[in-house]
């Protein structure tokens, strides 16, 4: 019994990450910017977007950034970035339940101009909302702080099996007891 249950655990994480529709999950870096919103582009369609934080880090936790697949469209298609209308570097494959580290900067355009100067592409600047403050009680499990347990935390949770940064009940490590607080909260 103990046998089974084990290898169920074990090849359910495996099979759900390869399943059309799960979401392709970005973090990284964006060199020599430090503000603005990294957007993400299928086939010229914006699927999807993410802060850049002072640091110029994205997707970092607690701000995790998924870019959805609910159709299950967009396995093997390439991926392209802006930060904010400008074209950045870099391209990535969407695989259904991926991780994937992203360093991208800005396109550098006439790197050699005639006059010997470098032109760069300089987005427009972004206006910040004041923030406001708001009291909620968190959600056991909602790791990407939407207010849902969903199956982007789902696939998060999976993702940290065993260490401590998913678990729920306080016991050090995320194991079966945690993934049932997380089921109990699924919305």
């Amino acid at each position: 019994m103990r046998l089974l249950l084990l290898t169920a655990l074990l090849i359910t994480p495996a099979l759900l990450f390869a399943a059309p529709g799960l979401p392709h999950q970005l973090h990284g870096t964006v060199e020599d910017f430090t503000s603005g919103t990294l957007n993400v582009f299928i086939n010229d369609v914006n699927v999807g977007s993410a802060a850049i934080q002072s640091d110029g880090t994205f997707g970092k936790s607690p701000n995790l950034f998924f870019v959805a697949d609910e159709d299950g469209a967009y396995a093997g298609e390439r991926m392209t970035f802006k930060i904010n209308a400008a074209d950045a570097e870099g391209n990535v494959t969407f695989v259904n339940g991926a991780v994937t580290e992203v360093a991208t900067r800005l396109v550098i355009i006439g790197r050699d101009t005639p006059s010997g100067t470098t032109q760069t592409t300089t987005p427009a600047p972004v206006s910040v909302p004041t923030p406001t403050t708001t009291t909620t009680t968190p959600i056991k499990g909602d790791f990407g702080g939407d207010g849902v347990v969903d199956v982007n935390d789902f696939n998060y949770f999976i993702a940290n099996w065993g260490s401590p940064e998913t678990d729920l009940n306080g016991d050090g490590v995320t194991d079966i007891l945690d993934f049932n607080i997380l089921m109990a909260n699924w919305k």
